[in-house]
């Protein structure tokens, strides 16, 4: 083990941060693409921290820790060739921890015991909304409608029900008894705000007063403010911080479409109501690019701006790489060149009567991230799916996706090729 770490790979999430995933898999992050070998999974019977010393973990610590970019860890590195990216920003929130990190690691890569800081819990798929880019991984909602439609489960074929429970009674007392060090928790779903164990672990805080040195990042789709006994503005005051990533993409009758059955008037009246009851709360906006929204995404940023729901440098967009069918990349030629002016068109507002809202680089960073993204190569096998499959689920629920989204009236419906 060299004495120092490579600081263009190093990243402190494989000695301090877990992630749990509905499907049962333990890996460094959310981000992190395991491609089926995740350093460990949940409900196995191996105790927690065994899985940080497996071969797939002590592999990716030698290897970040030495300068080689890991396979699963792409992403990251990708958003780095025009912006910053997760690893940047753990890197910076967890500075301070990184001489402990050091001091718990053998020569050999393996960890002498748990050290964790930041726990990352999608204790199960309980989702009330059934979106258009998302699969029963991550909505018990989506489960039935799968089924009924024939379309592939993913992860979720391995489930017994709809509902699916990520950790047991052991695993789930490792965690709360790990609570004492942590510093930050995340929570991402399924939808955490109607997830119990999500209460469960912020009364545990409180109680335990442990709280005030907490802070809570949380990705939700804001259509809950109150859940059953729980008064969760009262609790999210009791945290350090609270970190609210909003899980939206557009705004309107789009977001009424994409993200189904939610209406947008409620979920902006909830997101104000969040902005304006917290002190202690930086709320973002985090849309999901993908077919459905790209023609209007800078729509959407104006409107998050200019609205002051965000502050300039609070609009993420998210990567979408599954399903192929809603990736931006597979867009025809056309539709991309479209686009890519829309993108020159964001810039100059920017430049001029934007200037007044935006003033953190972070906001151009995200159409840089754009361009890259419609540079790749295109599956127009994908993209034909993409309409034969919306159109199986508008006959389902009673939608019509053409109304809606009328920037595709450029389609012949008959056959999906382009008229150009």
């Amino acid at each position: 083990m060299k004495k120092s770490y490579n600081k263009k790979t190093f990243c402190v999430a494989p000695w301090i941060a877990s992630h749990i995933s509905t499907w049962d898999d333990i890996t460094p992050c959310c981000l992190y693409k395991s491609n089926g070998k995740p350093i460990g999974k949940t409900r196995q019977g191996v105790p927690f921290f065994e899985h940080y010393n497996s071969k797939e973990a002590i592999k990716i610590r030698k290897d970040l820790w030495n300068g080689k970019e890991v396979s699963g860890c792409q992403e990251c590195f990708f958003r780095e060739k025009t912006g910053s990216s997760y690893r940047n920003s753990l890197n910076k929130v967890f500075a301070d921890d990184i001489p402990e990190l050091i001091q718990n690691t053998k020569k050999d890569f393996s960890l002498k015991k748990p050290k964790f800081k930041l726990f990352d819990l999608r204790f199960d798929n309980k989702c009330n909304l059934r979106c258009r880019m998302c699969s029963p991984m991550f909505s018990s909602s989506l489960y039935k409608e799968y089924k009924d439609l024939g379309f592939k489960l993913g992860h979720a074929s391995s489930f017994d029900s709809p509902y699916h429970i990520a950790v047991n009674d052991k695993e789930y007392k490792f965690i709360l008894s790990q609570l004492k060090n942590v510093k930050v928790l995340m929570f991402a779903g399924g939808e955490p705000l109607t997830q119990d164990k999500f209460y469960e672990i912020l009364q545990y805080c409180i109680d335990k007063n442990l709280s005030k040195n907490i802070s809570l990042w949380i990705t939700s789709n804001c259509t809950k403010v109150k859940y059953k006994k729980y008064d969760l503005i009262k609790m999210l005051r009791q945290f350090k911080e609270v970190d609210l990533s909003g899980s939206i993409d557009a705004y309107g009758e789009r977001a009424n479409y994409m993200r189904y059955p939610s209406k947008w008037e409620d979920v902006e009246t909830n997101i104000l109501t969040f902005i304006h009851s917290l002190e202690n709360l930086r709320f973002r906006a985090c849309p999901t690019i993908q077919v459905q929204n790209i023609y209007h995404i800078f729509d959407l940023f104006k409107y998050l701006l200019i609205n002051g729901i965000c502050r300039s440098g609070d609009v993420r967009f998210n990567i979408l790489t599954f399903p192929d069918h809603m990736d931006i990349k597979n867009l025809p030629y056309y539709h991309k060149k479209r686009i890519l002016k829309k993108c020159d068109e964001m810039d100059e507002w920017f430049e001029n009567e934007g200037s007044k809202y935006s003033k953190n680089k972070r906001d151009k960073e995200q159409i840089e991230l754009l361009r890259s993204l419609l540079s790749k190569e295109a599956d127009n096998k994908s993209f034909i799916e993409f309409f034969t499959k919306t159109d199986i689920v508008d006959k389902y629920r009673g939608n019509n996706f053409w109304s809606v989204f009328t920037e595709f009236e450029h389609l012949d419906k008959s056959n999906y090729k382009w008229l150009v």
